[in-house]
């Protein structure tokens, strides 16, 4: 009969494995399912990885702690308000704010990098919103 401390252990070890697999990458057509975003990505799928790794790094410390927490290990806003001591809500409020922030200078970083017209900003503000959640999850493991 197993002791409560194995059954703790065990239980850490299965709450680990779900963990891991929920952060399996997915299909393809689930990253890009609208044909314009594939052809992007296709198409400038280095570029986009270098402007989010830019972005990323150009990130205040705390931002990109924060995004590391909640995209690569899988930390929920709540769980990050009481590590920072915060309201869930507030915690929230800075992923959206450090993702927001990643993604106008991803957009713009790669823009200037493809010397894109500005009619070609929705398009490619679509593919970095697109990327997002997956690319920073990626890059900060």
């Amino acid at each position: 009969m197993p002791t409560e401390r194995e059954e703790r252990a065990a239980a850490r070890e299965d709450a680990h494995e779900e963990r891991a697999a929920a952060r399996e990458e997915p299909a393809e057509e689930e990253i890009a399912p609208d044909p314009e975003l594939r052809h992007l990505k296709a198409m400038y799928g280095a570029e986009l990885r270098e402007a989010l790794v830019a972005a990323l790094a150009a990130l205040a410390a705390r931002s990109r702690a924060l995004l590391r927490l909640r995209f690569a290990d899988g930390v929920e806003p709540a769980q990050l308000g009481r590590l920072y001591r915060v309201r869930e809500s507030t915690a929230s409020r800075w992923v959206t704010e450090a993702l927001a922030e990643v993604a106008a200078d991803a957009s713009r970083r790669l823009i200037e990098r493809l010397a894109l017209a500005p009619s070609a900003a929705g398009s490619i503000a679509r593919l970095v919103t697109s990327e997002l959640d997956l690319g920073i999850a990626r890059l900060l493991r």
